[in-house]
């Protein structure tokens, strides 16, 4: 009988935390709500925005793809000269990223939240920058 209540009360923790994301012509929705939009940029092969509802870029992700790497740089929008972190490429990356940056209270039906994107990019780091200076030194 606690080994049942035990499990069962695991699931429903589990699944309070889960969000339904969808992304259906390139507008995001969690749980059925639209949150932001995502938006290619025609410069830069792979790379892309995340916008708010009306249009206006909130982050930037540049694609990277050099020899074994193959990663995002991630940028707020509005400053592209600092980089903020690195994210390494997988399949499923964009709906990965937003639900990261969902959970992080970095994106919502409101905006972005700037000291919270500062906040993901110091916990998630520069770990591709760190490797390639690291083999550049040796």
């Amino acid at each position: 009988m606690f080994t049942t209540l035990l499990l069962f009360t695991g699931i429903f923790i589990n699944s309070s935390f889960a969000q339904d994301i969808t992304i259906k012509k390139d507008v995001v929705s969690v749980n059925g709500v639209e949150i932001c939009v995502l938006s290619d940029d025609p410069s830069v092969r792979g790379s892309f925005y995340i916008d708010d509802l009306t249009g206006s870029h909130l982050i930037y992700f540049k694609w990277i793809f050099i020899g074994d790497y193959n990663y995002y740089e991630i940028y707020d929008a509005d400053n592209l000269e600092k980089l903020l972190c690195e994210e390494a490429n997988t399949i499923g990356f964009k709906k990965l990223m937003l639900k990261k940056l969902y959970n992080a209270e970095v994106i919502s039906k409101d905006g972005l939240d700037d000291k919270a994107l500062e906040r993901h990019g110091a916990v998630v780091g520069k770990e591709f920058t760190r490797i390639r200076e690291e083999k550049s030194r040796n």
